[in-house]
C-alpha cells in the first residue's frame, strides 16, 4: 500500500515518535504522521474559537473529577466510621451495605469524570494544537497506516513540503502476498478457472506452492507484450518470499483422472524426441520414444511408449543416454 499525503503541507512527526523508517511494523490506522497544510486568518480564527471552547469544556471537566474525588472520600470515610461502630453494635449490617455501594459508586463516577477529563485534554491536543514559540493554532491533518505490514520504504523528513502526489511511505503485509504471472491471449482460453495454480522459485529451488481457486485475470490485453496478467493470492506467514522476488507460475488447463505418468527428469530429449529408458534388469534398460500429454511440473502424462508398472531411470535418466552411446556398451542395451 502506498501512503500519500492527503493535502499539501508540511511535515510533523508525532510527538514523541520518529517519522516512519525502513523494517517497521506498523497497524492499520495507526498515526505514521501529520501534515500541517497553510491556514488562511478565516481557518485561524476558528481554531481559536473552538480552542476556547475545549478549554471551557476543560474547566468543567477538572471541576467535574475534583467534585468526585470529594464525594467519594466522604464515603470512603463514612465507611470507616460505620465499621469501627460495628462491633459496638451501634452500626447495622444493612448500613455497612449501603455504605459500601456508595462507596463503589463513587469510584465509578471518578472513573467516569477522569475519562472525560482526559477525552478533552485529547481534543485540545490533537484537533487544536498550538505552537509554543508563536501561540498560533497548529493544522494538523493525520496520516494513518491503511494496513497491517511493514514499512519498506520511507521519504517523509520532519518539515519538509510535500503534496497529495508524492509518494512518501510505502508498505506491505508479507503474510500474505501475490503470486503474478503473464498469459498470451491466444492462450488465455486453455486457463482452467477452478484448477488452480504452482509456482517455482528461482532463489528457493525447494519452495513448490500449490495456489488453489480461481485466479484473478485481467481484463486488460498488454499492447506490447499481447500477454494477460494473472493473479493468485498466496499465504505467506514464513515470511520466505519477498516483494518483486522471481517465480515460475505452472497454470493448470485440464485434469486428467487415472493417467499415465513419470517424473519429468526421467524424459531425455533425443534429437528432439522425448525418449525414457526402462529397467530391464540390473543395469540393462531399454530406450523408449514416447508420445507425451500433459505436464503440472513435476509429471508428465505418457500417452504411448510405457506401460503401467514399468520402471523408469530418472535423476540418472541422462548418465543412462550416455551410458547407451559409448560403444562398449552396446552389447549391454537395447535401443
Amino acid at each position: 500500500a502506498d501512503v500519500h499525503a492527503p493535502v499539501a503541507g508540511r511535515i510533523a512527526p508525532v510527538e514523541g515518535r520518529t517519522l516512519p523508517r525502513s523494517g517497521e511494523r506498523v497497524k492499520a490506522g495507526e498515526v505514521l504522521f501529520s501534515v500541517e497544510p497553510p491556514a488562511d486568518a478565516a481557518t485561524i480564527a476558528q481554531l481559536h474559537a473552538l480552542r476556547l471552547e475545549l478549554e471551557m469544556r476543560l474547566v468543567e471537566a477538572v471541576h467535574e473529577v475534583e467534585h468526585s474525588q470529594l464525594r467519594r472520600s466522604f464515603a470512603q470515610r463514612e465507611l470507616e466510621r460505620l465499621k469501627a461502630l460495628r462491633p459496638e453494635g451501634l452500626s447495622t449490617l444493612p448500613e455497612l451495605d449501603a455504605a459500601e455501594l456508595e462507596v463503589e459508586m463513587t469510584l465509578h463516577e471518578e472513573e467516569l469524570a477522569l475519562g472525560r477529563k482526559q477525552t478533552v485534554e485529547r481534543l485540545i491536543t490533537d484537533r487544536v494544537p498550538f505552537d509554543a514559540r508563536s501561540g498560533s493554532p497548529v493544522v494538523r491533518v493525520q496520516v494513518t497506516a491503511p494496513i497491517d505490514g511493514v514499512v519498506t520504504w520511507a521519504s517523509p523528513s520532519a518539515g519538509a513540503s510535500v503534496t497529495p502526489d508524492m509518494e512518501l511511505v510505502h508498505i506491505v503485509d508479507p503474510s500474505k502476498v501475490w503470486i503474478e504471472g503473464r498469459v498470451s491471449e491466444f492462450d488465455l482460453h486453455r486457463v482452467a478457472r477452478e484448477l488452480g495454480a504452482t509456482a517455482t522459485f528461482l532463489g528457493l529451488p525447494d519452495e513448490r506452492l500449490e495456489l488453489a481457486g480461481a485466479p484473478y485475470i485481467a481484463p486488460r490485453v498488454s499492447a506490447d507484450s499481447r500477454a494477460v496478467i494473472v493473479r493468485f493470492p498466496a499465504e505467506n506467514a514464513a515470511g520466505r518470499l519477498i516483494e518483486g522476488q522471481l517465480a515460475e507460475l505452472e497454470l493448470r488447463t485440464e485434469l486428467v483422472r487415472g493417467a499415465l505418468a513419470i517424473p519429468h527428469e526421467a524424459i531425455v530429449m533425443d534429437q528432439g524426441v522425448p525418449t525414457a529408458y526402462v529397467m530391464r534388469s540390473g543395469e540393462l534398460f531399454e530406450k523408449r520414444q514416447l508420445r507425451l500429454g500433459l505436464r503440472d511440473g513435476a509429471s508428465v502424462e505418457v500417452l504411448e511408449g510405457l506401460a503401467e508398472g514399468e520402471r523408469v531411470a530418472t535423476r540418472g535418466a541422462y548418465i543412462v543416454r550416455l551410458a547407451s552411446m559409448a560403444p562398449a556398451s552396446m552389447e549391454h542395451h537395447h535401443h
